[in-house]
């Protein structure tokens, strides 16, 4: 799961120019917070049951950092774990994934109908990312 922000060419190239690696690693840091806000958003319409809230609030940005490809990322995913069984409000016997549960509601299962919300997340956080990027790298780099 996933996605990447398409920045207008003139920003991008801007970005490419005037800042390093440090700053764009901070520029991404300081834009992730929108990211999760619209993920928990989105996810949070999609929420059948009380289990599913420790989903929405697991949602988490990691520290940007230089991939390998020399672009500069942040995940912005569910963390953790829920040992809770929705059917039954009993304890699993074997705790699932945060993130396995998310991909479940995402895209569905055999059994249970998808509940899309990665979509949603980024249609309604790209412009908005957009123009925090835009703020930061105006901040950082152009002051």
């Amino acid at each position: 799961m996933g996605f990447e922000i398409n920045m207008p060419d003139d920003l991008y190239d801007d970005l490419i120019r005037k800042a390093d690696d440090d700053t764009l690693k901070s520029i991404v840091d300081g834009v992730s917070p929108e990211l999760v806000k619209s993920v928990k958003s989105a996810m949070s319409t999609k929420i059948k049951h009380p289990g599913e809230s420790k989903l929405v609030s697991s949602i988490k940005a990691t520290k940007a950092k230089v991939a390998k490809t020399d672009a500069v990322i942040s995940f912005v995913r569910p963390t953790g774990t829920d040992s809770t069984r929705s059917d039954t409000g009993g304890k699993r016997t074997t705790p699932i994934r945060n993130m396995e549960k998310a991909i479940y509601m995402n895209y569905g299962t055999v059994n249970e109908l998808a509940r899309p919300w990665l979509e949603p997340a980024v249609n309604n956080s790209e412009k908005k990312i957009q123009e925090a990027i835009q703020r930061e790298f105006e901040r950082r780099c152009l002051e």
